[in-house]
């Protein structure tokens, strides 16, 4: 049974995923075979295409995890188009305001609660052609990367529909005119990030490495995890057992700090 992300964010569980760039549908089904909660499919900054990520959801989904896209834009035409292919959620980078969360939930949702046009043509065969059921099962996840965001983030949040709010701490240093970060930079870096942190959402996120898991982690108050790895294929099946170990540490520590905070 595919991972339930909402069912697990509402049950005050972290979901984890393995994070792909590569462009390619075996890597992606590598992740999914490792155990991981779900896949991040990147459009945005990767190097798949509509071609190459429909190859890769079609991966995925023989497995039990969800296969999320990070899509370009809010663009809700490829969105929908994604949703279509059988991919289980959408990634909407560069969210900035109510508005553009609104447009991302729309983008997920059939008339009267949104835009998306029907015709699941693969999504079908997997999940039926009811438009409710279909609409309730896509996540949406809104990225929030900028200072802009953070500002906004209460009305953000606010919006009805949007599933999990996911942290783009590189963009956002950059906004703060810093370097590009991956890790939170002590200052108003790390301030907006503990600010995203605290708000109630189901699921709240960030990018983990397995150099940085264990202080990334240390104050944890999120709920979804994307695990970058620098070579996909070349250190899977070594770290496995590595990788096992980090995952029991990780709910050991959430389980210790009494769960999430933003649930």
């Amino acid at each position: 049974m595919t991972a339930d992300l909402k069912q697990m964010w509402a049950a005050g569980s972290p979901a984890f995923g393995g994070w792909c760039s590569s462009g390619s549908a075996f890597t992606a089904e590598v992740m999914a075979v490792e155990g991981f909660d779900f896949v991040g499919l990147d459009v945005q900054h990767g190097l798949y295409g509509y071609e190459s990520v429909l190859s890769a959801i079609r991966a995925v989904n023989t497995t039990r995890a969800a296969s999320i896209v990070r899509v370009p834009s809010l663009d809700p035409a490829f969105a929908g188009k994604v949703l279509d292919a059988g991919a289980h959620g959408v990634i909407f980078p560069v969210v900035e305001t109510a508005d553009d969360a609104a447009a991302a939930v729309k983008a997920c949702r059939y008339h009267p609660q949104g835009t998306r046009s029907f015709g699941p043509v693969r999504a079908g065969f997997l999940f039926g052609r009811d438009p409710d059921v279909l609409a309730a099962l896509a996540v949406c996840i809104v990225m929030v990367e900028t200072a802009q965001a953070v500002d906004k983030i209460d009305e953000i949040v606010s919006v009805e529909g949007v599933d999990a709010v996911f942290i783009g701490p590189a963009d956002l240093a950059i906004t703060f005119g810093m370097a590009p970060a991956a890790a939170p930079v002590p200052g108003v870096h790390a301030d907006a990030i503990e600010a995203v942190r605290q708000r109630r959402r189901p699921g709240s996120g960030y990018f983990l490495s397995r150099r940085r898991i264990g202080a990334e982690v240390s104050g944890i108050g999120l709920h979804l995890f994307a695990h970058r790895h620098r070579h996909p294929l070349g250190g899977f099946n070594r770290s496995r057992r590595a990788r096992s170990g980090a995952r029991r540490g990780l709910l050991t520590r959430f389980a210790q700090l009494g769960g999430c905070p933003s649930c």
